[in-house]
């Protein structure tokens, strides 16, 4: 498990560590300050780049380390760095997405958080965990081989991440047990002190880009994702079912009887097989459609797509050969 941050100068892992004897993910930092001297001794990874919080993580998925990270973790949160959340909760909530075996997910929200979405995402105490057909742009968690075979290719055009989070659903075509809210733990986000965000925030960084809001209607076009395609694969934000709590018995012993339940429910409703293959199915355009449209763009951009679609081709003449 990682915990991918972007930040800036004057930035300390304390908070994220904090409550915690030991801690079940590694920390990883983009810095984007200009602080020549900033470190992380706390941090399995650093890396210094400029941009914008999407940006960096289509230029950090498609470099050189990107393989040895996909290699080591089975999933990665990448969360803006003015949330509230402890490696306590961090902990819990990173054992409950691979105990569900979730693909997309996030915490639930703490009462009083900012958010578009407050209303399908504020926690409900008494619940372990929600299936949705939505998580936000704000601490996306995400099943590591699904990122890296296929999401890290439909961030092409994506600086904002304004609409994305509608796309990554639509691509699994809404599947009913694996996408969730962990409403076991909250995470904050507080209102924004007046003057923010600043020239230094993660999403203003490049005032000559157009405005973030004309990202989502392009990212949708894109994929020809329309509102007539959402309504009708019942897609619009909203909770599917809900996995329970029972007050009177403590946490841990309900998680085994839910998981074992919710195990039985994925295999009569026949789950998605993991990993590459498996999370590429429900794809509105196929893999190599997609990677042909991401490949036309990245070329340009300068960023090694070839590396992909050579390891598919690989891949694929490996099974054939089978």
């Amino acid at each position: 498990m990682a915990l991918l941050l972007i930040v800036g100068d004057g930035w300390t892992p304390d908070r994220w560590l904090a409550n915690a004897e030991a801690r079940d993910f590694d920390l990883a930092v983009v810095h984007i300050g200009h602080e020549s001297s900033f470190s992380c001794a706390q941090c399995s990874h650093v890396f210094h780049s400029p941009g914008l919080k999407w940006e960096l993580l289509r230029n950090l998925s498609f470099s050189p380390y990107w393989e040895g990270m996909a290699a080591q973790y089975q999933y990665f949160m990448y969360a803006d760095d003015d949330l509230q959340l402890d490696a306590c909760q961090l902990n819990k909530f990173f054992r409950t997405v691979e105990q569900f075996s979730l693909l997309l997910s996030q915490p639930s929200l703490c009462p009083g958080s900012v958010s578009w979405w407050e209303e399908i995402l504020t926690q409900r105490p008494e619940l372990l965990l929600r299936y949705s057909t939505f998580v936000e742009i704000m601490a996306p968690t995400f099943d590591m081989a699904f990122f890296t075979a296929v999401l890290r290719h439909a961030l092409f055009d994506t600086n904002f991440g304004y609409g994305s989070d509608n796309l990554w659903p639509a691509f699994l075509k809404y599947p009913t047990n694996r996408i969730g809210v962990v409403d076991l733990v909250c995470m904050g986000h507080p209102k924004r002190k007046p003057g923010q965000p600043g020239a230094g925030s993660i999403y203003t960084a490049k005032t000559s880009l157009p405005p973030p809001w004309e990202e989502h209607p392009r990212t949708l076009a894109t994929f020809n994702l329309t509102g007539a395609w959402i309504d009708r694969h019942k897609g619009l934000p909203h909770i599917i079912s809900e996995m329970r709590l029972l007050p009177s018995e403590p946490a841990a012993p309900l998680w085994r009887r839910q998981y074992r339940a919710a195990k039985a429910l994925q295999q009569r409703q026949g789950s998605h097989e993991r990993g590459a293959q498996g999370a590429a199915e429900g794809l509105l355009l196929p893999l190599e459609q997609l990677l042909l449209v991401a490949a036309a763009l990245l070329a340009v951009m300068g960023l090694p797509l070839q590396i992909a679609v050579a390891r598919k081709a690989a891949h694929a003449s490996k099974s054939a050969g089978h």
